[in-house]
């Protein structure tokens, strides 16, 4: 659908990022006031979120790939994974977010960060959310 190019500075652990925003909208809606409201708290979602988000993606990491990682070890995540995009979901009822991340170790399915009123709560690939 429709939406605005918008872009949202954003520091994700420790890096800033220029992200651009993607609203899911279907052909003749607008963007929900939830969406709008979803995207707000994600950008003003406390460092601590994020610090949980990295742990939890570490551990990610580790689990689906355990020859990469030997020791469950995840020394630099950057070398995985970087954000790329914010996208939000046409959802009426919750205020979902979501940070999409390149991911080098599945490029096909990337990574996303899924928010829920500014609170991490979990991670996986993209389609969890497109």
């Amino acid at each position: 659908g429709e939406y605005l190019m918008i872009k949202e500075k954003m520091l994700i652990w420790k890096r800033e990022y220029d992200l651009p925003v993607q609203f899911e909208c279907y052909p003749g809606e607008n963007v929900l006031p939830t969406q709008e409201e979803a995207l707000k708290k994600l950008i003003h979602a406390s460092k601590h979120e994020f610090d949980v988000a990295e742990q939890k993606v570490k551990q990610y990491l580790a689990e689906q790939n355990p020859d990469v990682f030997p020791g469950n070890e995840v020394a630099n995540i950057f070398c995985y994974v970087v954000p790329k995009s914010i996208y939000v979901p046409h959802i009426r009822e919750h205020c979902i977010a979501a940070v999409l991340c390149y991911y080098r170790l599945d490029l096909e399915h990337g990574l996303a960060l899924v928010f829920e009123d500014g609170k991490f709560q979990s991670v996986g690939p993209e389609d969890v959310v497109l």
